[in-house]
């Protein structure tokens, strides 16, 4: 009886471990393919995040040069001739708002980097684009304002000033972004490798 038991024992004890030696190994093998999968998934967020940087430094440049264009127009004294027009909000921010309300992006880039994403696309916005743009129009009814009024001699000394520092501030400004865009872009590639 006792050689029944025992052969009977050895064999449910074998089944039972090989049950859970097979339960261990499909839980280890799906922890590595999750953990594959979840490391492929980050370095595409990443390299998301970089295409849109990418995007968002051309635009910039494009506006650099349209406040060229601005700053033209003012040292023409053509400042009513001046019709660009600043989409700032048209900058790509759907990655970086995802990243960060996930918090991956506190994974990916420094505190330092975040902030600076933060004040770019605080600008970049609808907000940035009509604060931008109404600017630009306030002046243009101003001096016409001004001319309609007979007093064209006061653009040389009050509002022609007053435009010149506009454009210094927005083009300073733009220079930062595309700046601060740069330092994370470099930051991500390493991320990336």
């Amino acid at each position: 009886m006792s050689e029944v038991f025992l052969t009977h024992f050895a064999t449910g004890l074998g089944q039972v471990v090989g049950v859970f030696l097979g339960v261990v190994a499909g839980v280890c093998i799906t922890f590595a393919a999750e953990y594959v999968r979840n490391k492929r998934t980050r370095k595409q967020e990443l390299a998301n995040l970089r295409f849109e940087l990418d995007i968002n430094i051309a635009k910039i440049d494009a506006w650099l040069k349209e406040v060229t264009k601005w700053r033209n127009a003012i040292n023409a004294d053509n400042l009513l001739q001046y019709f660009g027009h600043f989409n700032l909000s048209s900058a790509i921010s759907a990655t970086t708002n995802s990243l960060f309300i996930a918090g991956k992006l506190y994974n990916a880039l420094t505190n330092d980097h975040i902030a600076k994403l933060q004040e770019v696309f605080k600008d970049l916005s609808v907000f940035g684009e009509q604060y931008l743009n109404n600017q630009i129009q306030q002046k243009k009814q101003l001096l016409s304002q001004m001319n309609n009024a007979g007093h064209e001699t006061e653009w040389q000394r009050t509002l022609k000033p007053q435009c010149a520092q506009d454009v210094d501030f927005w083009e300073t400004k733009l220079k930062s972004h595309q700046d601060s865009l740069l330092v994370v872009k470099e930051a991500i590639d390493k991320k990336i490798g």
